[in-house]
């Protein structure tokens, strides 16, 4: 009765270590699988940063060169409105000095 009871006892301890072992396994296995998700979500993570940052870049420089066209646009404007009055003093001038000339000629001429 004794050995028949020791044999139980046996088997049950082999039946708990090898029950150990197998969770022991599926513990590995799951912390492996575990950490293959972390750093494929990380990856993840690290790629949408990167075109949230990318994409943020890129309305940032249409941004940028909207503002650039619309100050080339005014610039150019200003600079015509400056070339026409320049003109258009520059045709007074002329004729001013035009007369100015005419003036002293006719004064030598007629002195």
């Amino acid at each position: 009765m004794y050995f028949l009871f020791q044999d139980k006892t046996l088997s049950r301890i082999k039946e708990a270590e090898e029950s150990a072992k197998k969770k022991l396994v599926q513990a590995e296995e799951e912390k492996v699988k575990i950490i293959e998700e972390a750093r494929t979500k990380s990856i993840n993570l690290i790629f949408e940063a990167d075109n949230k940052d990318n994409e943020f870049r890129e309305k940032e420089i249409i941004k940028a060169r909207e503002k650039i066209s619309k100050l080339k646009q005014k610039l150019i404007q200003e600079n015509n409105s400056l070339v026409e009055s320049m003109k258009k003093n520059a045709g007074k001038k002329l004729k001013s000095q035009q007369d100015f000339v005419v003036k002293k000629f006719s004064e030598e001429v007629f002195s």
